[in-house]
């Protein structure tokens, strides 16, 4: 009976393959698919906070938001779809010569944008959606907490905390590629971003969609009273929430995922099971 999962070797071949096809993708359909990237990582964001509001203590919210967020990351993988954390695995293919460092460049940086927009769109939806005043306006109140949390990280802690994050999506696209069957792929992947969530580490687009969703919520007063009598939000943190912060934080979390993805694994992995060592 064949296999029913690839070798390692056989994973890393398969990643090189698929980033040559991201690298020469057409720049429209490169576009729209990372449309649909930032789509789907905005709607496991606000599926997951939604389910985390109201939870008994902080640990159960968590444990609620890192259950569901990770069905943004599974209809990338199954729908398909462009998402610049995980395309940081473009590298592998770079040092084997099959794309260009300026090809992964070109998707790095389109995908990125395009992440972005679709994830500002599902947020402004959300916000017009009326769904923040569920609870008596306890979610808009909890994005807003979530939002000022985010943007209390150092430039350091960002950094570190989106490179820790970038292993673990990347890892789970790689993990992905193992199995064919869809419900071992979706296990594959639920299980690695399940983990980076739960343990708090920052993913660029869904922090830009929760910051986001937090500065609108701030512009209800119902949500910013909510906050404060909910979360102990202040009116000197509410001042925090300000584009430049967003951009700031966005930025260096950017930065720790890609060289988590690139790095980490792109590279490492490259060297470890494509590159042809010879021993002296």
């Amino acid at each position: 009976m064949a296999n029913m999962y690839s070798t390692p070797i056989d994973i890393m071949k398969s990643n090189i393959n698929t980033s040559h096809t991201k690298g020469i993708l057409p720049f429209g359909k490169l576009i729209l698919l990372g449309l649909m990237g930032g789509i789907f990582l905005g709607l496991g964001a606000a599926s997951g906070i939604t389910a985390a509001c109201g939870a008994a203590n902080e640990s159960s919210a968590r444990l609620f938001n890192s259950a569901v967020f990770p069905i943004g990351l599974m209809l990338i993988n199954v729908c398909g779809a462009e998402a610049f954390v995980s395309n940081g695995t473009m590298s592998m293919a770079v040092l084997d010569r099959d794309i260009t460092f300026g090809q992964m460049l070109r998707n790095l940086i389109t995908v990125f944008v395009t992440n972005i927009i679709g994830a500002m769109i599902v947020a402004a939806l959300y916000f017009l959606s009326g769904n923040m005043s569920l609870n008596n306006g306890l979610l808009g109140g909890y994005f807003i907490k979530i939002a000022i949390d985010k943007l209390s990280f150092s430039p350091l802690q960002a950094i570190a905390s989106g490179i820790l994050c970038g292993i673990l999506v990347s890892m789970a696209t790689m993990m992905s590629c193992s199995v064919k069957e869809i419900g071992s792929r979706l296990i594959t992947v639920w299980f690695p971003v399940f983990a980076f969530m739960v343990a708090g580490f920052s993913h660029c687009i869904a922090n830009l969609f929760y910051i986001f969703s937090g500065l609108l919520a701030a512009m209800n007063p119902a949500f910013a009273i909510r906050a404060g009598e909910s979360y102990g939000v202040t009116a000197e943190q509410l001042m925090v929430l300000k584009s430049a912060e967003l951009i700031k934080n966005v930025i260096f979390t950017s930065f720790g995922n890609i060289i988590g993805g690139s790095l980490f694994v792109g590279v490492i992995y490259y060297f470890i099971y494509i590159k042809a060592w010879h021993e002296k």
